[in-house]
């Protein structure tokens, strides 16, 4: 059996990129905790096979009701006024990112029960860990331009959008909570109370912040200060993540926690993210070097992982925003009320 000849076959089926795409569903850090699920118009553009081929993809939903007039006693033989439902587009941009890994046992792939599996097995941790990487970065971007110092119909205002609602150009930080501009120290830290302040930004939506991301050294300084308060849960006793006053807890040492001790720490509400894997020509192929005699996987991404509310508007270099660009204030603008987006950013210091 030419072993080359068949992983090819393999990786070029498409039902193997379908297989990958489902497992990255069922395994992604985002989605088990909660904070991304499958957006239901791209899932049904994808089935469509249409609809998906731009850089970027319009996001169009129905604005809330909160702010509508109270409803009125029925007086006979009288009509009721109507209020207008209005609706808001967000853009989110496409992520699109590609690898080439050297393969140097393909011969053990073969021989295993699951060749399937055994590949993907090896794709799907990776690909993972990039997706916090990418989701970590537009975090970056959107919380830079929500600290933006709000511009209400100025001349600095490029468009009409931006003229007529004042928390699309620039927010003053109002999804912000920032320990560290405290006058005493002391007041500096992040204690036992601080997400819960934190959690409060959105007032009377608080409940819909289900998860916290932060670093690895944070969730270890939480559980000291928990003592045995029973805030602080381990994997072991509730599921798969960790959980602190209820929240799930993801750990990821790429968010910030500077030489001054000062940490960043992230609330997040089910389902505010939008992840959605996209189709790909060739999501998966293989190419020998027989000079080298070296075998190689290129593996090409494509998927749409937005929060929502927060428009695209920036640019990029290449096909795709590199996490740089999507870590840049300017690229985001936000086009929802902040109790819409359960998404908030504590700062503070934790040494």
């Amino acid at each position: 059996m030419d072993t080359n000849l068949e992983l090819a076959k393999i990786l070029g089926h498409q039902e193997f990129a379908k297989t990958f795409n489902q497992t990255m569903l069922e395994k992604s850090t985002l989605i088990k905790s909660g904070i991304a699920v499958p957006d239901p118009v791209i899932s049904a553009k994808i089935a469509e096979g249409s609809g998906l081929e731009g850089k970027t993809l319009d996001m169009d939903s129905l604005d809330s009701l909160d702010n509508a007039g109270d409803a009125e006693v029925p007086v006979e033989k009288t009509g009721v006024n109507a209020e207008g439902v209005t609706s808001t587009r967000d853009t989110a941009v496409v992520q699109f990112r590609r690898k080439k890994f050297a393969v140097t046992d393909i011969q053990r792939i073969m021989r295993s029960a699951d060749p399937y599996g055994q590949i993907i097995s090896q794709q799907v941790p990776y690909w993972d860990k990039q997706n916090q990487k990418i989701f970590l970065a537009m975090m970056t971007g959107i919380f830079g331009a929500n600290a933006l110092k709000a511009r209400v119909g100025t001349a600095q205002d490029s468009d009409a959008e931006n003229s007529t609602n004042g928390y699309k150009n620039g927010c003053d930080g109002d999804m912000i909570l920032d320990l560290t501009k405290a006058a005493s120290d002391s007041a500096k830290f992040i204690d036992k109370s601080s997400i819960m302040l934190a959690a409060q930004i959105l007032g009377d939506h608080k409940n819909d912040l289900a998860g916290v991301a932060m670093h690895s050294s944070v969730a270890t300084y939480l559980s000291q200060l928990d003592g045995n308060n029973n805030t602080f849960y381990k994997p072991s006793e509730l599921g798969n993540l960790a959980k602190y006053n209820g929240r799930d807890i993801i750990e990821d040492d790429t968010i910030p926690v500077d030489e001054n001790g000062v940490a960043t720490i992230y609330l997040f509400g089910k389902g505010c993210v939008a992840y959605n894997p996209l189709p790909c020509p060739h999501p998966f192929e293989l190419e020998r070097d027989a000079d080298k005699a070296v075998d190689y996987i290129h593996a090409w991404v494509r998927e749409i992982l937005h929060l929502r509310g927060w428009k695209w508007q920036g640019t990029m270099s290449g096909l795709a925003p590199t996490n740089e660009e999507l870590a840049t204030a300017a690229s985001w603008k936000r086009v929802w009320d902040k109790k819409r987006i359960p998404c908030v950013m504590l700062k503070g210091k934790i040494a």
